[in-house]
């Protein structure tokens, strides 16, 4: 009858036992640490992965339901709306915030030269503080200064708030 020879996965030295994966010359201790880093980074990547996905989701349910307002606040009009953020959307305490927003047909948005929140922000301003009451503007700038950790419950609790409205 004929042994049959294993080896060690990690440094091929011969093993008698077939149950046996890894000599004991610290190589099943290798094995373990590459699999701890491999599983812990895997965990990082998925809780990456799931906040970018939660803001992607938030995100299109804040437009949804600015949009949803179905006319342009500066012209009136009823085709192409976008949904502008009145703060940055870097400010992660207004980005999803339903206050911090106007509906603004595609023209009025960013292709007027004359009245464009992007291409003439300094008119479109001028124009918001007259709209919108300067003590409202300035409240969402405080609420913006305010640093926030953004973690996955804080998403969850916005997309189900973004649900209701």
């Amino acid at each position: 009858m004929k042994v049959k020879i294993y080896h060690c996965r990690q440094c091929w030295v011969e093993i008698s036992n077939r149950l046996l994966k890894f000599c004991w010359n610290k190589c099943f201790d290798k094995y373990q640490a590459i699999k701890t880093k491999e599983k812990n980074k895997q965990k990082r990547e998925a809780k990456k992965i799931s906040i970018s996905a939660l803001s992607k989701v938030a995100d299109k349910l804040w437009s949804e339901s600015i949009r949803s307002k179905w006319f342009c606040e500066h012209c009136w009009k009823k085709e192409y709306l976008n949904a502008h953020h009145l703060i940055w959307r870097h400010a992660k305490n207004t980005r999803w915030e339903l206050s911090n927003w106007i509906c603004l047909c595609s023209w009025c948005h960013t292709m007027s030269s004359e009245f464009s929140a992007h291409q003439n922000p300094l008119l479109f301003h001028k124009w918001l503080e007259s709209y919108k009451w300067p003590e409202y503007i300035n409240k969402l700038l405080e609420l913006s200064n305010i640093p926030l950790h953004v973690t996955s419950e804080y998403l969850q609790e916005k997309i189900r708030s973004l649900k209701e409205n």
